[in-house]
């Protein structure tokens, strides 16, 4: 009878890479840390995923504790999927392994980005020791997808929401926000004089939130 697959060490990073080493997985749980997200929004997401993969690694994902079902609140109501305590904990792994990717050289010009990877992106930059005694929010609105960073007193939080109280809201379309912040193709200063990036607002705070979230 043949072995589970697996690594069969006893080490704790192998048992961690039993769990969440195979190919996409990680991915998906990224894209879980910004919220709980429906089968089709998943599939939307990682199309070059294929939906088996996707019900396949969900449920694998789900046998560990680290995914579960919800219902979305009204008015949409619908079943959706959802992080887990166990899965959230793995939110600093992952935010340490994707700020040692930034030391890469940047992917395929083409290559795929979405603005909810941000509530991975904001953690992986995060320097905490920027903001011990500030308590300010900082709304983005990149393309139609709205969210808030919350930075207090050493923590942040990342909201899935436009917050009224935010100190600026930073607004552009996708493909500019991507060539300023993620690709470095197109420098900040030039984007706020051609409008491509709009900032309302406390231009100190975007200073301030530029010190916390630099790369």
């Amino acid at each position: 009878m043949s072995r589970k697959r697996g690594y069969h060490q006893r080490c704790s990073l192998a048992r961690a890479l039993d769990v969440i080493g195979e190919r996409w997985t990680m991915l998906l749980i990224r894209n879980l840390l910004a919220g709980p997200r429906r089968y089709k929004d998943l599939a939307a997401d990682l199309p070059a995923m294929g939906t088996n993969l996707l019900a396949s690694r969900l449920k694998h994902l789900e046998a560990h504790g680290l995914v579960e079902q919800a219902l979305l609140p009204p008015p949409l109501s619908v079943k959706a999927y959802r992080l887990t305590e166990d899965g959230l904990a793995l939110a600093p792994a992952l935010a340490a392994l994707a700020h040692w990717g930034m030391r890469l050289p940047p992917g395929e010009s083409d290559a795929a980005w979405s603005p909810q990877w941000n509530a991975l992106a904001f953690r992986a930059r995060f320097r905490p020791e920027t903001c011990l005694d500030r308590d300010e929010k900082y709304g983005f609105v990149i393309g139609d997808y709205h969210h808030t960073v919350h930075v207090h007193h050493g923590q942040m939080t990342y909201l899935e929401t436009l917050r009224e109280d935010a100190a600026f809201v930073l607004s552009a379309a996708a493909a500019n926000f991507q060539a300023v912040f993620a690709d470095g193709t197109l420098p900040l200063e030039t984007a706020l004089e051609r409008g491509v990036l709009t900032l309302s607002g406390d231009r100190a705070a975007f200073v301030r939130c530029l010190a916390t979230f630099a790369p």
